[in-house]
């Protein structure tokens, strides 16, 4: 009972848009969102004072919001998490630990199918220093700790010897050069599905209007949440992502082919910066139009956001392992990872800390097969790639790593044996 108190006054919190209407979280209705509708077309007409103190008030909701999500990884719940790696069927145990549940999608990276999971005690924050530095007493049979922990807390977990890989980074285009020049960067399997849009009669629309909201919310964006990343999805309610659509002025981007909606996003506009916030393909994710949707939803926001005279998009988030797929194709339109000490628009909310005491056959083939993007000093990014091979490589393959690993932005790629995890953070 206990638990599921803690759980819905942590969910209260996540939103911080229920401070303004927290009787349309529970219950979806077109009442609801009339009412929302008038209340925000009202608070258009304010005055200039008026309209300032409520986003006052907002930006009070969110720092709210953001200090009880650091405040609540004080307590932390351990996880012990056992099976075979996904690739050697190595057996292994990992104790997780999050102030919640166990993520899935890291865990997933590590295991093949039919690991068991199993609620171990609770820490303190501060007792994860002691239980790191007495590893071999305190953590008997255990090959390594995976933390999902808040960033703010990341200098305290990499002094204590934890490599630190951030759970999302976000991707950003410089699109301030003409048109002509940005095309050059693309790759050329970009320009290739960018001449098929063309041939293929793709266009695009800017919309308003709620009807057109909706369906984009319910046969885009719902779907392709639940298809693509399923157990791993993090849905944003109805009424949070009418609130941005409709008070933060967004715009509905509904992408045609064969006069049908196949696809569309809700990006916004300040100061030169176009953001792009949700995405969805017409009932979900389907195999026979996803390169093309891809292909079409970017390059359609970059023509957009030219007309507009944008200088940066963004272009949302992605994992920070180097093999993601997502961040590769990002990769190929030029895209940058915005690093958090350049941009603190776009900061990074979680992080996992891991470290391992048995670099057995499982937890090196995880290392090789899972090159990963790790925070350094001065909230520098740094690449990590990982090799069995004894001695350096050969320049050409140091070259051949560099061009597929190595994102702009980037500071270094660090190639180096598994053994060598703890050495590349100091």
């Amino acid at each position: 009972m206990k638990n599921n108190r803690l759980s819905s006054l942590r969910n209260f919190f996540h939103n911080p848009w229920i401070f303004y209407f927290p009787w349309f979280i529970k219950k979806e209705s077109k009442f609801n969102y009339l009412i929302l509708k008038k209340l925000l077309t009202k608070y258009n007409q304010k005055g200039a004072s008026i309209k300032a103190l409520i986003s006052f008030f907002g930006y009070i909701c969110l720092l709210t919001t953001n200090l009880f999500s650091t405040l609540i990884q004080i307590f932390l719940q351990s996880y012990i998490i056992t099976g075979k790696e996904i690739n050697t069927g190595t057996d292994l145990s990992i104790l997780f630990i999050s102030d919640s549940t166990v993520d899935l999608y890291v865990i997933e990276k590590i295991f093949s199918k039919g690991y068991k999971i199993k609620k171990h005690k609770k820490f303190l924050l501060w007792n994860i220093r002691k239980m790191a530095r007495n590893s071999q007493k305190r953590l008997k049979n255990i090959d390594g700790i995976f933390i999902k922990s808040h960033f703010f807390y990341y200098r305290f977990f990499r002094k204590n010897g934890f490599t630190i890989t951030p759970t999302f980074i976000s991707m950003t285009l410089d699109i301030s050069k003409p048109i002509d020049l940005i095309k050059k960067n693309f790759s050329s399997n970009i320009k290739t599905e960018i001449n098929k849009l063309k041939r293929n009669g793709f266009n695009y629309c800017i919309y308003s209007e709620i009807e057109k909201f909706n369906f984009f919310y319910h046969k885009m964006y719902l779907p392709y949440i639940n298809q693509r990343y399923r157990e791993h999805s993090l849905i944003v309610n109805y009424p949070s992502m009418f609130m941005l659509f409709y008070r933060e002025c967004s715009n509905l981007m509904l992408i045609n082919n064969d006069e049908k909606h196949v696809l569309g996003s809700i990006f916004t506009i300040k100061k030169n910066i176009v953001r792009g916030l949700f995405s969805g393909i017409i009932d979900g994710n389907n195999h026979n139009r996803k390169q093309s949707a891809y292909a079409a939803l970017y390059y359609f926001t970059i023509l957009n956001a030219k007309q507009i005279h944008a200088k940066t998009l963004h272009i949302g988030t992605c994992r920070s392992f180097l093999n993601d797929g997502l961040l590769q194709y990002k990769r190929k339109w030029g895209a940058r990872i915005s690093c958090p000490s350049e941009d603190n628009r776009e900061p990074i909310q979680y992080v996992y800390a891991f470290k391992f005491f048995n670099f057995n056959k499982g937890i090196k083939s995880f290392l090789i097969n899972n090159p990963f993007i790790y925070i350094g000093k001065k909230n520098k990014m740094y690449g990590a790639f990982f090799t069995e091979k004894s001695g350096k490589l050969k320049p050409e393959e140091t070259r051949h790593l560099e061009k597929i690993y190595k994102l702009p932005n980037i500071n270094d790629l660090i190639i180096c044996r598994p053994e060598e995890l703890s050495s590349i953070i100091k």
